[in-house]
């Protein structure tokens, strides 16, 4: 594909002959919202929202997300608008072709005097002068003082004019230009027509400067400045040559902004340059009418058929088709030593930019229909790495494919300090390439001589000579003096083996960009190159990454399919500021190209993506410090907007809103607000917060509403604040409300209660006192009465032993009398005796101690082992842990089941006569209950009770029994616990062995 080196310059004459681009302008028109697509004024108010008027479809607000269209349904005086101005107050009068309308953020009142309004504006003192077709106006009170009545001059249409201050103004007619002086209450006309010819035109716009100059457009003959002495034209060279210059605005910088019907002129006073803004530049249309520049320091342009374009800058520059360019995806950028731009794109081809021209190259001129995906320089020669169809070269006389490369996929090309070229492909492994007399050395590198693999990615050269390449699954590795060496991988902490992309950065530092997993660095020249992964989890608006870069001040540059991720990094490379740029931002291409990047000599860089060439300008960026203007929208109860309810009156001018007390049924509250940022509306994060309710303020979050429900009465304030792109936030704004007590929780409702409680409960208590004192009576009445019963019942039950006992044992004693033995018979009466005392002693007693009852047993048992020829034995056994002298039950409890088992137990039979009796009593304590077993090894109760039925003691013996399951009924009643039970016992032939009562009761 040889052609000879004149083909590039016929080709050349052909190029496109003015190098037009696109700036950041973002366009709107009647299909985003403006109401009419011929805009002759705009403004912001304080507020921070845009207003616009049209010439025909009345006003429009735009707070940076959508726009809200005010007519004359709306109330406004015409639909026709020539001009808009905020006073003082924060409200807004329109000038219109029917008069003058005030709006006060809800309603509208018209004033009119026949005229039409073509400019408005207020002086220092707050004052309103009017630019009408019958004259300069002063209002006043609602009133129209004509300034030129009683002036001679024959046309009174005033174009436009300026209000030098309350006695001196500027203005313009059909027929020239004028001022007018206040003097002792009388208006002088001044005509520059008679001392400047030039003045004698028409005059369509008037601007006063920093110094006191006025700048003066006119209808078809451009632009002048009067000094105050005389005038002047600007444009020496015609660039305002037989222009119509419809306004001029002078920013904050100084700069005259020219609205003509070309296009936007600027001119530099102080450099006296001049520079263009059209629809080449991205302009909607080139009729301008008029421009304003927003609190961002950015431009709103406002056109005659072509809506708004608002201006953010020429940070971002965009090359297209529409440019020169032979295609919009743009695979590779490169600047040769000769300062020529090659650009390879989607049509098969290169493009090349010179002297601000632009050259495609295909099949049709030289080149041929290949892909170019990199592009470098060595020995003076341009080479393109294609995608399958190798290596082209360019010795500045023909373009030419050598053929050691034939149909190779090549990735990336670099030049290292000798001026080696060094080829990354994919599937062939790397190669190094330059030129001796006029033959290429070529060399490969691929696994057989130690590459970790031959489908390579990026390259990069360090400052120390050595080649670093990245691998699409094998990592990265280094070939240096001609070797091959070192390894790094996921295993050294690289988060992935597929490797798009390298920069190094002024610190040392080889960025890694990864394919879906962020960015890594190593230290390059540290013996221990550590790898350190990137902590952006929240910085990187994805972790695709197709392409790094560094600038100048040392900030990294991320390129993924969503932008450019422009992180600002301290000393130690820890991120400090983050800023992306989107479309919304000039960034037009959004998704960038593998590794299609360049960075010029003057720090500005070279961006190749998706939708076109990107060149961005770091000097022209201006930083947004502006935080956004807050402003509550909305508040609702229940989903209802507060406004529409007729109950409240809390919205004033302009959201305004007053301060408002709910009822304690209305505690379901949300608001809705925004922050006006018209930089870039939708980075626009916020924090909230609700005094009475939040303990610290929300997280940030891109929500514009908020929802409380089921609040508690009291008092509450409601803050919220913004913040802009940059991390600018706003000084929150607040709005009180209060939320009542339901009625039943107010003072004096609960005064009433307490009083009618304290009356009602005097009352009550006075009958239940009455009534709790009768009854009180009768209780202790009955209480006495049973009070008696029961101690007669426990006397009466103490009483019943058996008599037969007390006549036994007097003869039992008394027929020792007048023997041997009247010393034993003394002792059994004086045991006798005290057996007799205690029980009597008991009997005046409700309870003794368990002491006292085993001591009565004892002298019991004895008298009755006495009395019965001492034909049984007995025992009282008491566990160590039973107190004995503090535990108190009624007196004689167990000896009627003593005497029992005494009485008919023993009764054994005439073969039974070497049997003797035995009675164990055993006291044990646990858990506060008192257990009591009486155990005897006599006949059963089976056989007793066939003995008794002949016995006339059989009535004793059931009322013994009888009475004393009474007493324990009376303990359980007492006590809660008092129970008997009796079980009889078997030896191992099942004969009866005896009998075994248990008896458990409280322990007091």
């Amino acid at each position: 594909m040889k052609q000879r080196f004149f083909q590039f310059l016929i080709f050349s004459l052909f190029a496109f002959s003015g190098l037009a681009q696109q700036y950041n302008f973002k366009n709107y028109s009647v299909k985003n919202g403006v109401a009419q697509s011929q805009v002759y004024s705009i403004i912001q108010d304080s507020r921070g929202c845009m207003w616009m008027g049209t010439f025909g479809g009345g006003i429009n607000s735009f707070d940076g997300l959508k726009f809200a269209t005010l007519s004359e349904q709306d109330g406004l005086a015409s639909n026709y608008v020539y001009d808009i101005a905020e006073d003082k107050e924060r409200n807004l009068w329109i000038a219109t072709k029917n008069g003058l309308s005030y709006y006060d953020g809800i309603h509208f009142k018209n004033f009119k005097n026949g005229s039409r309004i073509h400019k408005l504006q207020f002086d220092e003192k707050g004052q309103l002068f009017l630019a009408t077709s019958r004259g300069v106006v002063q209002f006043n009170d609602g009133k129209f003082i004509n300034l030129l009545d009683g002036i001679n001059l024959d046309n009174k249409n005033i174009r436009t004019f300026f209000v030098q201050d309350e006695h001196t103004i500027y203005f313009g007619t059909d027929n020239g230009f004028y001022q007018i002086i206040q003097s002792n209450g009388d208006w002088k006309l001044t005509d520059f027509s008679e001392t400047s010819a030039v003045m004698k035109n028409s005059i369509a716009s008037i601007a006063r400067d920093a110094k006191g100059n006025y700048w003066i457009g006119t209808f078809g003959d451009g632009a002048y400045k009067f000094d105050g002495k005389s005038f002047s034209r600007i444009d020496f060279n015609h660039e305002l040559y037989r222009q119509t210059v419809q306004g001029i605005t002078i920013d904050s910088h100084g700069l005259i902004w020219f609205s003509t019907l070309t296009g936007i002129i600027q001119y530099n006073p102080t450099t006296k340059q001049f520079s263009y803004l059209n629809q080449e530049h991205g302009l909607t249309n080139n009729h301008a009418r008029t421009v304003c520049e927003d609190v961002n320091g950015n431009y709103w342009i406002g056109t005659s058929g072509g809506g708004v374009s608002h201006y953010l800058g020429k940070q971002f520059t965009t090359y297209t088709k529409d440019d020169g360019l032979n295609g919009n995806f743009i695979y590779s950028v490169f600047r040769d030593s000769k300062g020529r731009l090659w650009v390879g794109n989607s049509r098969m081809g290169v493009s090349v930019l010179h002297k601000n021209k632009w050259t495609n190259f295909d099949a049709t001129n030289g080149f041929d229909n290949v892909k170019v995906k990199s592009i470098g320089e060595v020995n003076g020669r341009i080479i393109f790495g294609t995608e399958r169809n190798g290596l082209v070269v360019f010795d500045g006389d023909d373009f030419q494919t050598l053929n050691e490369f034939k149909r190779m996929n090549i990735r990336s090309i670099i030049t290292d300090k000798n001026g080696i070229a060094w080829i990354s492909t994919r599937g062939d492994g790397i190669f190094s390439l330059s030129w001796t007399n006029n033959l290429p050395n070529i060399q490969q590198y691929g696994k057989k001589n130690g590459l970790l693999d031959d489908w390579t990615t990026a390259l990069h050269c360090d400052k120390w000579n050595r080649v670093w390449y990245g691998t699409e699954n094998a990592g990265i590795g280094q070939i240096a003096k001609g070797k091959v060496s070192v390894r790094l991988s996921e295993k050294d902490g690289l988060s992935s083996n597929n490797i798009r992309s390298f920069c190094e950065d002024q610190s040392g530092n080889l960025w890694i960009g990864t394919a879906g997993e962020g960015v890594c660095r190593v230290e390059l020249y540290s013996k221990h190159r550590t790898v350190r992964k990137l902590d952006a989890k929240e910085k990187l608006t994805s972790s695709n990454i197709y392409l790094l870069t560094i600038d100048d001040a040392n900030n990294l540059i991320v390129g993924t399919e969503k932008g450019l991720d422009y992180l600002f990094m301290n000393e130690k490379r820890v991120i400090k500021e983050h800023v992306h740029f989107a479309d919304e931002e000039g960034f037009a291409g959004v998704e960038t190209c593998t590794n299609s990047v360049f960075k010029d000599k003057d720090g500005s860089i070279w961006f190749g993506t998706i939708n076109g060439l990107n060149h961005y300008n770091g000097s022209q960026r201006i930083r947004n410090t502006k935080a956004p203007i807050v402003n509550l929208l909305d508040i609702k109860l229940y989903y209802e907007s507060i406004r529409s309810n007729e109950n409240f009156n809390v919205k004033g001018n302009w959201n305004n809103w007053k301060s408002i007390d709910l009822g304690y049924d209305q505690n379901h509250i949300s608001f809705e607000f925004l922050g006006i940022n018209q930089n870039a509306p939708n980075k626009v994060k916020y924090m909230w917060k609700l005094d009475g309710f939040d303990e610290k303020w929300s997280p940030t979050s891109v929500e514009r509403s908020i929802l409380y429900s089921n609040l508690n009465p009291g008092s509450y304030t409601f803050y919220v604040k913004a913040a802009n792109e940059e991390g600018v936030w706003s000084e929150p704004i607040a709005f009180h409300f209060t939320i009542a007590q339901p009625y039943w929780k107010t003072w004096w409702f609960l005064s009433l209660c307490i009083l009618g409680g304290v009356l009602i409960a005097g009352m009550i208590f006075v009958l239940i006192l009455r009534r709790s004192k009768r009854k009180g009576r009768e209780e202790r009445q009955k209480l006495e009465m049973q009070n008696q019963i029961m101690e007669l019942e426990r006397k009466a039950l103490r009483l019943q032993m058996n008599p037969h006992f007390i006549f036994n044992a007097f003869n039992s004693i008394q027929s020792l009398m007048g023997t041997d033995k009247e010393d034993q018979a003394r002792y059994y009466l004086a045991k006798f005796s005290r057996l007799m005392r205690s029980i009597l002693d008991n009997s005046s007693k409700t309870s003794i101690t368990l002491q006292e009852e085993i001591e009565t047993l004892e002298n019991y048992l004895m008298i009755e082992q006495f009395c019965n020829g001492n034909r049984f034995d007995y025992s009282v056994h008491v566990d160590e842990n039973v107190e004995t002298s503090f535990i108190l039950l009624p007196p004689m409890l167990i000896q009627p089941f003593v005497e029992n088992a005494i009485k008919h137990g023993f009764k054994f039979g005439e073969d039974e006569t070497d049997k003797r009796g035995k009675l164990i009593i055993e006291f044990h304590e646990e858990n506060d209950i008192l257990t009591c077993i009486v155990r005897d090894n006599g006949i059963g109760r089976k056989r007793s009770s066939q003995l008794n039925d002949k016995s006339k003691e059989t009535y004793h013996i059931s009322k013994g029994l009888a009475v004393t399951q009474g007493r324990m009924t009376i303990i359980q009643k007492e006590k809660g616990t008092g129970e008997v039970s009796i079980r009889d016992l078997y030896d191992e032939d099942e004969h009866p062995a005896g009998t075994e009562v248990t008896l458990r009761l409280s322990i007091d």
